[in-house]
């Protein structure tokens, strides 16, 4: 299950310096978040399941129930790798680049070790999500974390789920006298 923070003193983002795999801009991680309900989804060249991840969050991105969430993914190095360039040829090894809808992000090996130790993961992917103060209100494994939980996300309900609920309502009503 996923990990719901209940902390005192709130998760942030950090300020994992990161680069633009779209532009080659030097950027920090709290400053691509500040101000938006956000999904990271930290994932490396190597990891077998990080493309089904980030097939996952490629069709969030343009759902109606994900319209008002940043979603993004940084890809972390590893120590025999030099710069960014694995990362981008994944993304641009077809005619048509590859989780186009997302934005992209690279962090080098040191920044990954902050991020891993800060957030507390060893595996990938690794999805954190962030309310609009930056604040993290889950992360965990991409099995684990409730996407359609993430602040800014619509929840469609459908008209059964709401007539059961109702009654529901109505029976815990009843049942309480």
């Amino acid at each position: 299950m996923s990990e719901i923070l209940t902390a005192t003193a709130p998760l942030v983002a950090t300020a994992t310096t990161m680069v633009d795999l779209a532009t080659a801009e030097t950027v920090t991680l709290s400053d691509v978040v500040k101000g938006k309900n956000t999904i990271i989804d930290f994932w490396t060249t190597r990891c077998t399941r990080c493309p089904d991840a980030l097939d996952k969050l490629n069709k969030l991105t343009v759902s109606e129930t994900h319209k008002d969430v940043n979603i993004i993914s940084v890809c972390l190095g590893a120590a025999d790798q030099t710069g960014c360039d694995p990362a981008r040829e994944i993304l641009e090894a077809n005619s048509e680049p590859r989780w186009s809808n997302l934005q992209h992000y690279f962090a080098g090996v040191e920044e990954k070790e902050k991020a891993k130790a800060y957030y507390g993961f060893a595996q990938v992917p690794f999805y954190v999500v962030l309310n609009d103060k930056g604040e993290v209100v889950q992360k965990g494994s991409a099995k684990k974390v409730d996407l359609d939980a993430a602040p800014g996300a619509i929840r469609i309900v459908e008209e059964e789920d709401q007539e059961e609920k109702k009654e529901d309502r109505v029976l815990d009503f009843d049942d309480d006298f």
